[in-house]
């Protein structure tokens, strides 16, 4: 709701000034929500009323879309991309539960192609990036290769 919302900006603004650091929220993993707004709707007002940065979990929020029964980009449009500073991609895995279908963030090798779908919009937005983190931890290093290739490969070098 607009008032959670609310709340977690003032609680990050407060964190932010008792610790006298940076504290950047991050869209958490779920198979259900509550409430009536859209992640991004919820977090686009969290990091405005917060004045603060903002981790987007491509595959979280790929997750939600998908409970949600929304395309990868949905609400896209209306969020402060100049606020994000990481992005964060990981394998999940779909699993139904006595007929509910759902996606497990699971960290395997191969992210879905709506996180990618996700990753890709993103990056393609977020202006202020600091840092992208691929949640890979449990998987052996053959198995991740081509994905920090395809990482690399996003972040051309200059010179």
């Amino acid at each position: 709701t607009r008032s959670s919302a609310a709340e977690m900006a003032r609680a990050v603004r407060a964190l932010s000034a008792a610790l006298n650091t940076l504290v950047v929220p991050e869209n958490p993993p779920a198979v259900a929500y509550v409430g009536p707004l859209h992640l991004l709707d919820y977090y686009a007002q969290v990091v405005s009323d917060g004045d603060c940065g903002f981790l987007l979990d491509c595959s979280h929020l790929a997750i939600f879309q998908a409970s949600r029964g929304l395309s990868p980009l949905t609400a896209f449009d209306g969020f402060p991309w100049e606020r994000v500073v990481e992005l964060h991609i990981a394998g999940g895995r779909p699993r139904v539960t006595e007929g509910l279908r759902w996606m497990e963030d699971t960290h395997d090798p191969e992210p879905t192609a709506e996180a990618w779908a996700v990753f890709e919009a993103a990056l393609a937005r977020s202006r202020n990036l600091k840092a992208v983190v691929y949640e890979c931890e449990h998987n052996p290093a053959d198995e991740v290769y081509d994905n920090f290739v395809r990482l690399n490969d996003a972040f051309p070098v200059k010179g």
